[in-house]
């Protein structure tokens, strides 16, 4: 369709500017018997260029060959359109003159326009090739992001279920009735963290309601040693979170703040809206210099969520750890979302 279109807006120009420059009888069926050659000559120079494997050169690689071709192929135009016009040119109208000079009329012009119409062939076909390089790369950089996105939420898996399981196997004994409600809140957390994988963000809502069910399961092992506190605008509920990163957050102040002390500790838990930003914070009593020391061997929770934020937002979020007045504070900051 576009070569159609091509010679027929090139049909169109040059009836238009012969009929200003040098008008003459026969004008208009010259030019629709020259063109329709020009264009059935061009299929024939492009099954050529495919089989010759062209378009697997390089622009520069082809200068050579297009530079002899051109005049062959505009030769082979000329000539069709003088033995067209010679044999049916009293029919059609268009007035008798010699062979050359049927041949002269369309060669010297057909030049530029053969060089023009491979030019803008080859122009096209390279910016297609580009154009679908660029889409298979992003693609595959998408599938890659996937894959290590998938990765990070697997290592978060196992991470708190040994330790839920063996405090309820020691519950059991003690209080069958919140046994059953423990294994519940676990059964809750697995079921999450298999859903979770196939989705990038989940509502805050969600989220939150895992974080109590966590802080449940945990209070087994330290209860009155640990109080925690959930606070977050209600307005926020729909805004789309990474999954389980509140979870490590939580995790991470309990195991490297509260645990640390013989007396337990706090850990709050809000979310706040920035602007156009949301701000996850997790606050735990303690000191951020055993935290650091303790999470130096292997810095799976943090990095974990340095990874995933890097892979969801790029440079659109922020992590950060402080210390000030016997708080640590941990604190995401990212682009709000909010479900459709």
């Amino acid at each position: 369709m576009a070569q159609i279109g091509g010679w027929s807006l090139a049909t169109f120009l040059n009836i238009v500017i012969n009929q200003l420059l040098q008008p003459y009888p026969g004008l208009v069926m010259a030019s629709i018997l020259a063109m329709s050659l020009g264009c059935l000559t061009t299929l024939l120079y492009r099954k050529l260029i495919h089989r010759w494997g062209w378009r697997n050169r390089s622009p520069r690689g082809l200068v050579i060959p297009v530079l002899f071709s051109v005049p062959v192929i505009s030769t082979l135009w000329a000539v069709s359109f003088a033995l067209a016009a010679s044999l049916f040119g009293a029919w059609l109208g268009i007035p008798r003159a010699p062979f050359l000079q049927y041949f002269l009329g369309v060669f010297v012009s057909g030049q530029m326009i053969i060089l023009i119409w491979v030019s803008s062939y080859f122009a096209y076909h390279y910016f297609t090739k580009f154009s679908q390089a660029e889409v298979e790369k992003w693609r595959l950089k998408a599938i890659a992001k996937e894959a290590q996105l998938g990765a990070l939420k697997a290592q978060i898996n196992p991470h708190f279920m040994f330790n839920a399981l063996n405090n309820i196997r020691a519950l059991i004994l003690e209080d069958q009735s919140r046994s059953r409600e423990m294994l519940t809140h676990l059964s809750e957390l697995l079921r999450y963290n298999f859903s979770s994988n196939n989705q990038q963000l989940v509502p805050l809502d969600r989220e939150m309601d895992i974080v109590r069910s966590y802080l449940e399961l945990v209070s087994i092992q330290y209860e009155k040693r640990l109080f925690a506190q959930i606070d977050y605008d209600r307005t926020l509920s729909e805004v789309l979170v990474p999954p389980m990163v509140i979870q490590l957050l939580v995790e991470n102040a309990i195991k490297h703040g509260v645990a640390l002390s013989p007396d337990g500790g706090k850990v709050m838990i809000y979310a706040e809206r920035v602007g156009q930003l949301i701000r996850l914070v997790v606050k735990n009593t303690g000191y951020l210099q055993a935290q650091e020391r303790l999470e130096a061997p292997s810095g799976v929770g943090l990095q974990n969520i340095r990874e995933r934020l890097r892979l969801l937002f790029d440079d659109k979020a922020d992590f950060r750890i402080e210390e000030r007045n016997g708080w640590v504070t941990a604190s995401v900051l990212f682009p709000i979302e909010e479900m459709i």
